[in-house]
């Protein structure tokens, strides 16, 4: 794992945790490529991630790569968190929705979003 994917616990429920805080798009892509090899040990249903957009960066590539790992982690995820959304990436989620056909929840903090996350297991 990378310090930017990695697995934290919130009041005893273990999460996924994405860190994409101020990421460049070389960052995106490095974090869903260890995301690719750790959510296959995962039973299906049953990962809850938490996702830090703030102040991310994309490009073409790294854009292309998150979509398709969207629809790669459909099965594993049981649900998803996302934090740190501005005007721009907020549209680039409602198009993952869209293509993924994943419910995904956006909140203000970290915070909410763990205590959303264990509210879920």
């Amino acid at each position: 794992m990378t310090d930017r994917l990695n697995w934290i616990e919130h009041n005893g429920t273990k999460i996924l945790s994405y860190n994409f805080k101020g990421g460049t798009p070389e960052d995106i892509v490095a974090v869903i490529e260890g995301a690719e090899k750790i959510l296959p040990s995962q039973p299906e249903n049953s990962v809850l991630a938490l996702i830090d957009t703030t102040d991310i960066k994309f490009n073409t590539e790294s854009w292309d790569k998150l979509k398709k790992y969207a629809k790669f982690a459909k099965p594993y995820n049981k649900a998803t968190a996302i934090v740190g959304l501005t005007l721009g990436t907020e549209l680039l989620l409602k198009a993952v929705r869209l293509f993924t056909k994943r419910p995904l929840f956006t909140f203000d903090n970290i915070e909410e979003a763990k205590n959303y996350l264990v509210e879920q297991k």
